[in-house]
């Protein structure tokens, strides 16, 4: 998932809540001195929870986050039930726990958060952020019961909100509960048709379950919403492929990589159905393509040695392996790469012995 907008109070908000605030306590105020100067109420407003709020938020807002845990742990300390300092408190010990490489620290940190989170939570159920910081927290420790339960609550405040469903949907799957995930899938959909990630999804998870035809369905409604999504493209073409039907799966691909020219993948795949397809020459263009944007899987080279055995350029194929060997010697086709060198260099030593008198 991408990384969501931080929820913070922006500064001229805050700017328009310290001077509502400042001028509800100088009226209200009745110990203060008539004609009180303005260091007075500066000073009092220093010792405010809104002021730590506003600092911390500015310091935050540069991504200074080691300056605004303090005042934000002291914005909480004076007023524990504001929701927006506690779930300013839990957003920056979430991106300092980010980046300590210490495992202690960092799970202090984490935990932290979490109980920030929860009092977020507890004061304000509807603030349904609250619940996608609290899934992602149980996600990094792996617990997926958790991230469930947290997701699921966050969708009965706001039941219309088709990200956390979706997100909900994805734990589902985790927990190999298909059917429960289908259905959010279908809901997610159904209350936003152009989030096309939830059709991609719904579409790998109904060929899972062996229903091929479903799965097209849904890819194609997912490129019918959103033309250049070419995740659903790629997976598409794949389902053609694994049916045979490489012409579509050869135009789909094509396709992928006009939208996305720099997409290794894509010309991988490309490169794949034009293989099966016997068109050898084009599917070596494909695979260069695909090494020059993605140099270091080692797959493309293998799949390129085998395309130029087919043209008799038993130079190129040979160093080709060779490349596959260097890069992953214990991969998964290592045993078919080393057999293909083997084989180029004995044949190149026969034909050298052939020429000796």
């Amino acid at each position: 998932m991408k990384k969501r907008p931080l929820l913070l109070v922006s500064a001229s908000t805050l700017a328009i809540l310290l001077y509502t605030w400042i001028g509800a306590s100088a009226l209200a105020d009745s110990h203060a001195p008539i004609g009180a100067d303005k260091t007075g109420y500066l000073n009092l407003y220093k010792r405010s929870y809104m002021y730590d709020l506003q600092k911390g938020s500015q310091y935050a807002d540069l991504g200074l986050n080691h300056k605004a845990l303090p005042h934000f742990q002291r914005a909480v300390e004076r007023n524990p039930s504001n929701v927006i300092g506690q779930y300013s408190l839990a957003y920056v010990l979430l991106q300092l726990a980010e980046e300590t490489p210490d495992g202690k620290l960092k799970a202090d940190r984490l935990a932290r958060a979490e109980w920030a989170l929860l009092r977020t939570r507890d004061l304000n159920p509807d603030l349904t952020l609250t619940y996608y910081k609290l899934g992602k927290l149980a996600l990094q420790r792996g617990d997926y019961q958790a991230a469930k339960e947290y997701y699921q609550s966050g969708v009965m405040a706001n039941p219309e909100n088709f990200a956390l469903l979706f997100n909900l949907a994805s734990v589902y799957e985790k927990l190999n509960e298909p059917e429960k995930a289908e259905k959010a899938y279908v809901e997610v959909i159904r209350i936003n048709p152009r989030f096309v990630y939830a059709h991609n999804n719904l579409g790998l998870l109904l060929e899972q379950s062996n229903r091929q035809e479903d799965a097209e369905v849904v890819y194609r409604e997912a490129l019918r919403q959103v033309p250049e999504y070419n995740y659903a493209r790629l997976n598409l073409g794949s389902l053609m492929q694994n049916q045979g039907r490489l012409d579509e799966a050869k135009a789909l691909y094509a396709e992928a990589v006009k939208f996305e020219p720099n997409n290794g993948w894509a010309h991988l795949y490309l490169g794949n159905t034009h293989y099966r397809l016997g068109n050898y020459a084009e599917a070596v263009d494909a695979y260069k393509k695909a090494a020059k944007l993605n140099p270091e899987y080692p797959a493309t080279y293998y799949l390129m040695s085998l395309a130029l055995q087919k043209l008799d350029r038993d130079e190129e194929a040979l160093e080709s392996g060779q490349q596959y060997i260097n890069l992953a010697p214990n991969g998964a086709f290592s045993r078919e790469a080393g057999e293909i060198i083997m084989t180029i260099q004995q044949t190149k030593k026969r034909a050298v012995n052939s020429q000796k008198p």
